[in-house]
């Protein structure tokens, strides 16, 4: 009887361990929330102790007549054409667009490893054979991003003769 008592004792003793250690895990989570809560160490102590509301204000609205700057515009190739990244292009094993039908003949002529790996790519799109980047018309490289400016718009060609065109920058309409 004696030796049962004692495993039920150790038993109970577990349990009540075990209920005070997930008490104190819980402590711990309200306290790291507490901090974040209180929304400033004014707003949070009163005589010392640290008051917290369940049904605080929110903080954060959405007013539904709020005016937003939205130019939404893919990028598109030099003919003006909608057009996606070379490797989303649908091409099916050949160098000709199925949705555009422009050639893109994208070859790697260097590889840098290390920490930031770095392709030395050149891509040939035939809508843009009147321009010259530096390695021939049509040609592109990794290395051909650039701005232009146009009126209220900032374009963006990227490495592949892509032109995106967003709002230009404003003091009304910061970055």
């Amino acid at each position: 009887m004696a030796r049962h008592g004692a495993q039920l004792l150790d038993v109970v003793l577990g349990f009540v361990k075990a209920i005070f250690g997930l008490v104190s895990q819980f402590i711990g989570y309200v306290d790291r929330y507490k901090t974040v809560a209180a929304r400033g160490v004014a707003a949070g102590l009163k005589k010392g102790r640290m008051q917290l509301r369940w049904n605080a204000k929110r903080n954060t609205t959405l007013k539904p007549n709020e005016h937003h700057d939205d130019a939404p515009q893919q990028a598109k190739n030099p003919n003006g054409d909608s057009v996606d990244t070379v490797e989303r292009t649908a091409t099916h094993n050949c160098p000709v667009s199925m949705v555009t039908g422009e050639e893109l003949l994208t070859l790697t002529d260097g590889r840098l490893d290390g920490i930031l790996p770095f392709d030395f790519t050149r891509l040939y799109r035939t809508s843009a054979v009147e321009l010259d980047s530096g390695l021939g018309f049509g040609w592109s490289h990794s290395l051909s991003q650039r701005l232009e400016l146009d009126g209220e718009q900032v374009i963006w060609v990227d490495h592949e003769n892509r032109r995106t065109p967003f709002p230009r920058p404003t003091a009304a309409r910061p970055v």
